[in-house]
């Protein structure tokens, strides 16, 4: 699932750091440069062989992009990843977060023992002692913690429901055909590769039925329409073709996450996140020389994720 060819994925074992918060006297450290740390925590998990950040089957209501369950609002860039990460390490079974002060104002109460997961949030500051005629702002990075359904307990009925597993076998799904139909993307059925190229602007997938599932056969789709995403005229992010140099992978690592995001839009939870060697030696390179790529792979992703909602007129189901 690439810009240029598909290679077969391996299962990989849990692996890795605790998504949980720190304690307080790590507090302080974590603030100071929150890129660092979540990329440390990454890079620990892609160097265990952890990158499937999603389960293989699908389910009903609990599957989906993580969301506030008091407001209903999404999380988006960086923190999505994040959560999800959380989630997968931990096994939690929900996609919905709250603090802890919203659960104590629904009368519930976080889990003895159970830590908070932080995700980060930006305020704008604004400069001092700048001679522009206007007000300069920069961003300032700032944690905060939240817990999932499965860390609280004493919840108001309808907030939390048991998930409901669907069949893994593969059954075309109408939904996820209209989007894909309605985003105007020429996608064609032919060979055994996967693969969207730039040149002839064309999404080619093998016959569904040489996929292992339903789940399988979507998230390659998806993976290679947000690498179609990046074609000039639209969101103009493909800058390489060629196989393995830095641009390449960095496309790859934005494809994998905007794929998962799609893919949690219509409720399948597959491992899209996949371990080919190359990839993933690159994708550590790419992490440790620079803190803020996954945080601009995923500001990426979630851009082609938005792109592909707003032109197939496909509206968000939180």
């Amino acid at each position: 699932m690439t810009l240029a060819n598909h290679q077969n994925s391996k299962k990989t074992k849990n692996a890795g750091v605790s998504p949980t918060a720190p304690k307080a006297h790590q507090k302080a450290n974590v603030e100071k440069d929150l890129r660092q740390d979540v990329t440390n925590r990454i890079i620990e998990l892609m160097e265990g062989g952890v990158t499937e950040w999603k389960k293989s089957w699908r389910t009903a209501a609990e599957s989906g992009i993580p969301k506030n369950a008091v407001t209903g609002m999404p999380y988006r860039g960086i923190n999505i990843v994040l959560l999800w990460m959380a989630a997968f390490q931990s096994g939690f079974t929900s996609n919905k977060w709250m603090t802890f002060i919203q659960a104590k104002q629904l009368g519930a109460n976080v889990i003895k023992g159970q830590k908070g997961t932080y995700g980060i949030k930006y305020k704008l500051v604004e400069k001092k002692d700048t001679k522009a005629a206007e007000p300069e702002f920069y961003p300032m990075t700032k944690p905060f913690y939240v817990y999932n359904l499965d860390q609280i307990e004493n919840l108001p009925d309808g907030f939390k429901s048991d998930p409901v597993l669907l069949p893994n076998t593969f059954v075309a799904d109408d939904v996820a055909d209209k989007f894909i139909n309605a985003t105007g993307a020429i996608v064609e059925h032919r060979g055994n590769a996967a693969f969207y190229s730039p040149v002839w602007d064309k999404i080619v997938l093998p016959q569904r039925e040489a996929f292992e599932s339903t789940a399988s056969y979507y998230a390659t789709a998806f993976h290679e329409l947000v690498h179609w995403t990046g074609q000039t005229g639209r969101l103009n992010r493909l800058q390489s073709t060629k196989f393995g140099d830095d641009e390449y992978i960095f496309e790859e690592l934005v494809a994998e996450i905007g794929s998962a995001m799609v893919a949690a839009q219509f409720g399948f939870i597959d491992a899209t996140i996949h371990e080919h060697a190359s990839y993933l030696d690159g994708w550590i390179k790419i992490l440790k020389e620079d803190k803020t790529a996954i945080f601009k792979a995923a500001k990426q992703a979630s851009a082609a994720y938005e792109y592909l909602l707003q032109i197939s007129q496909t509206p968000l189901t939180f």
